[in-house]
């Protein structure tokens, strides 16, 4: 439970620099809103990285390359598989988009995003018995 809530502190604490980072540069600094999207996701998944690598998952033993490869895989995913539940939610379900976006991404965290940097990402290599 420990590894889960902070997965999930590690993620929201990512999502929220995405944000801001999102806002600043698209309102602030007048860049097209799809490559401040690229930009902020960028930072967002070398933050969320190096928050599983460090404190979540506490793996600094792996090679760190190979892990933000698969780290790269994961967020990649849920990102496909959050964009077609949005949609669901919003096009399907009538749901206003925040609400969607909100529901779209919990379930993406706890049947995607957690299991896959868990078991994929950030695997603790198999202790050999003696």
């Amino acid at each position: 439970m420990k590894t889960l809530f902070r997965c999930a502190g590690s993620s929201l604490a990512a999502v929220a620099v995405e944000f801001v980072l999102l806002t600043v540069l698209v309102s602030l600094l007048h860049v097209f809103y799809l490559a401040g999207a690229l930009v902020a996701g960028a930072v967002g998944l070398l933050l969320a990285f190096l928050l599983n690598r460090s404190w979540a998952f506490s793996d600094g033993r792996g090679r760190p390359w190979r892990q933000l490869f698969k780290h790269t895989l994961v967020v990649t995913g849920g990102i496909g598989l959050g964009m077609l539940l949005l949609w669901i939610a919003v096009h399907q379900l009538s749901l206003p988009y925040q609400l969607g976006w909100l529901a779209s991404g919990s379930i993406v965290f706890f049947v995607w995003t957690f299991p896959m940097q868990r078991f994929f990402a950030f695997r603790a290599a198999p202790a050999f018995a003696a």
